[in-house]
């Protein structure tokens, strides 16, 4: 595991023991980079913390009613599975992998689901892109450079 994936595996568990009851989703485009980049590395990682990995879902509980859902989304309408979901933080792992309308309609999903911490409140409901966001994600989200 390369140091930028184990510092956003641990990004995301310091959100879900920070914030108890938050909805983390993490998408990768598909089920085996899923596999590779998330849930096997995060078994040793969250497990540690407290964290219970339920396979059928493909998420992790935490003690504090926290969850990490992995996702993935291999083909365009996969992010329809996702319509009735809340989700606090949406992260993707690699933005380059995804399709503008897949980052589009996931992003409808962002709000808050629980009460957070005053401090808390300019962070989430957020979106975390995993890498540094190159072509067409730095026209989409408006992050140009100095």
């Amino acid at each position: 595991m390369t140091d930028i994936a184990r510092g956003f595996h641990h990004r995301m568990l310091i959100w879900a023991l920070r914030v108890p009851k938050i909805q983390i989703y993490i998408f990768s485009r598909t089920r085996l980079s899923l596999y590779e980049r998330h849930t096997s590395p995060s078994m040793r990682l969250f497990g540690d913390w407290g964290g219970r990995y339920d396979e059928g879902p493909c998420e992790w509980t935490f003690q504090n009613g926290a969850k990490i859902h992995l996702c993935a989304s291999p083909e365009e309408k996969d992010v329809y599975w996702y319509a009735g979901s809340e989700m606090d933080l949406l992260a993707f792992d690699v933005p380059a992998e995804f399709e503008d309308f897949q980052f589009d309609y996931l992003r409808t999903r962002v709000r808050m689901t629980t009460d957070i911490d005053i401090l808390l409140q300019n962070r989430l409901p957020g979106i975390i892109l995993g890498n540094e966001p190159v072509g067409r994600w730095v026209d989409v989200l408006g992050l140009g450079h100095d």
